[in-house]
């Protein structure tokens, strides 16, 4: 009998188990067909390789890591909605301009210092959720994905700041 669901996941494990370089092709094949290459800007391989990296484990075809990773290619047009009504408001906007502020003073833009920038503003009595939720949001337009301050890494600083500031510049037009 053919499952088609077992095999949906034995293909999820295959991709999972194979190296992000071996991904490559692949990826940048169903990229260029999908209109996205120009996303790419000049980037070279190292950095599909993050991208696909942080996607191959959270998916199990090699079209959705490019369906659902195409935030890395091109800065967000819209935002999921129900997401964007309750994370972008005026002080969110607020809290988001402090850390743009901070980030904008970093020196290395590394998973490890991003993480030490949200954390010291939970210092300030701020929940963790309500500058996380709306940073993933302001810079992939998505509500969920890998790990925030991997994606931000893998995106870079100036990808990051100007993302934010699309939506800070959103949520105070509101």
């Amino acid at each position: 009998v053919f499952d088609e669901k077992k095999l949906e996941w034995m293909n999820g494990r295959y991709l999972e188990q194979r190296s992000a370089q071996s991904l490559v092709d692949d990826v940048a094949a169903l990229l260029k067909e999908k209109g996205l290459t120009g996303g790419l800007a000049g980037a070279d391989a190292s950095y599909l390789e993050s991208v696909i990296a942080l996607l191959k484990g959270r998916w199990k075809r090699v079209a959705e890591i490019v369906e659902n990773g195409a935030y890395f290619f091109k800065d967000p047009v819209d935002y999921e909605e129900k997401a964007a009504q309750k994370y972008f408001t005026t002080e969110t906007a607020d809290l988001l301009e402090k850390i743009m502020d901070v980030l904008a003073g970093l020196a290395v833009f590394k998973r490890e210092d991003i993480e030490q920038v949200y954390k010291k503003i939970t210092e300030t009595g701020v929940s963790f959720g309500s500058i996380v939720h709306p940073t993933r949001l302001a810079i992939s337009g998505v509500s969920s994905g890998p790990g925030l301050f991997e994606v931000m890494e893998v995106l870079g600083k100036e990808t990051v700041m100007r993302r934010l500031k699309r939506a800070v510049e959103m949520m105070n037009k509101k």
